[in-house]
């Protein structure tokens, strides 16, 4: 059983549904590829911001729940970077 993680994503509130659900699925690709496992994936809803990031005042949440080595959280920020639609993330290390 590899490390479980949690990774917190803002992505931005003005996109289309469709282009935030194409981030989550590339978010999971990425899982996959780096032998990783995603336990749980929740969206927590649009909220607004304590303060605008770009121009950006709302936010949709998602909250997901990975397992696997070391190198896929190294291998998924990379990838987050690179996505135009997220406007933050963090991973952290769950503890069980």
């Amino acid at each position: 059983m590899g490390t479980v993680y949690e990774l917190m994503l803002l992505l931005r509130a003005s996109d289309e549904e469709s282009a935030r659900e194409s981030q989550i699925k590339k978010i999971e690709e990425t899982v996959e590829a780096s032998k990783g496992k995603v336990r749980s994936k929740k969206p927590l809803g649009k909220k607004e911001l304590a303060y605008p990031i770009g121009k950006e005042k709302e936010a949709y949440f998602y909250l997901l729940e990975l397992e696997g080595s070391g190198n896929l959280v190294q291998n998924l920020s990379r990838k987050i970077r690179l996505q135009d639609g997220i406007l933050r993330h963090l991973v952290v290390r769950k503890e069980e």
